[in-house]
């Protein structure tokens, strides 16, 4: 299940100017008759597919997958659009039909034709992982933002702080949640939405939830969504002192986690609409 996009010139092209020119794009990856692109700090995937004799290629993105997937796809999607000025063939319900291309046409066609894929899948009686929207949406941007936001505590522009990758987790008790890796022992910048840190112990991994940190260890800084910078809500704490340390330690407890892939993990609230109709 996928939406499925195609193009109508308004110049003449040729099939190696609009090849050669995805091909250059951030996070593409080149087989003869595609074009695909996976950005692998956040995990969001998509593609252009060429047919031979066909100048333009049909835009591919999966369905039954987070929100997310449709706000990244749209800023290579829209470039490709405007930078060639084509029109779009988009025969997807609620899609934007024969015509001029909008990124708002585009996300209500993906996210309907979504919907409906998470209808079926639920259907068919697939279990699901899920975490609400706004979860999803905050690792995505963490993750998305994460290099250039390391990049401000590496240039001078802040104290230096690590910034680790939001990662989803599943527990062993089959609860999807969400966490960063932290050495107890540094600076760090996170999320100020995930739920926990996880820190190297003797034998295993143990984690401390985010909640008992910030009661422990005051933040240096805190930045809100708008920040200029920063675009997710995030906090700055500086390395503990061995004292407080061990104090967190305390509260701290081995926990098995598996890492979940983000196009696994469905948005709870259409995931929830779905299961009412």
């Amino acid at each position: 299940m996928s939406y499925d996009l195609s193009f109508r010139a308004t110049r003449p092209l040729t099939r190696t100017e609009v090849f050669d020119w995805l091909a250059e794009q951030p996070f593409a990856f080149v087989s003869p008759e595609r074009i695909g692109f996976e950005n692998e700090a956040t995990g969001v995937y998509f593609g252009f597919d060429f047919y031979e004799g066909e100048p333009l290629p049909a835009f591919n993105l999966n369905y039954v997958r987070p929100h997310v997937f449709g706000l990244e796809a749209e800023f290579t999607l829209t470039a490709f659009v405007e930078h060639f000025n084509l029109e779009v063939i988009d025969p997807q319900m609620d899609g934007m039909g024969e015509g001029p291309y909008s990124c708002e046409g585009f996300l209500r066609g993906w996210n309907a034709g979504n919907r409906a894929g998470y209808q079926l899948a639920l259907d068919d009686g697939a279990a699901v992982w899920n975490l609400p929207r706004a979860t999803n949406f905050m690792v995505w941007t963490w993750n998305l933002q994460r290099e250039a936001t390391q990049a401000l505590f590496e240039d001078g522009s802040l104290p230096p702080a690590y910034v680790p990758t939001a990662l989803v987790l599943l527990d062993s008790e089959g609860e999807v949640t969400t966490g960063v890796t932290w050495t107890g022992d540094m600076p760090l910048c996170f999320p100020e939405g995930i739920d926990w840190l996880l820190l190297p112990g003797d034998d295993e991994t143990v984690v401390l939830s985010r909640s008992v940190l910030l009661e422990v260890l005051t933040p240096t800084h805190r930045w809100p969504a708008e920040h200029e910078d920063i675009g997710t809500p995030s906090v700055v704490i500086d390395a503990p002192s061995a004292e407080v340390r061990e104090r967190l330690l305390a509260f701290a407890a081995p926990k098995h986690f598996t890492r979940l892939p983000i196009d696994q993990v469905l948005d709870r609230e259409l995931v929830d609409e779905v299961k009412r109709r």
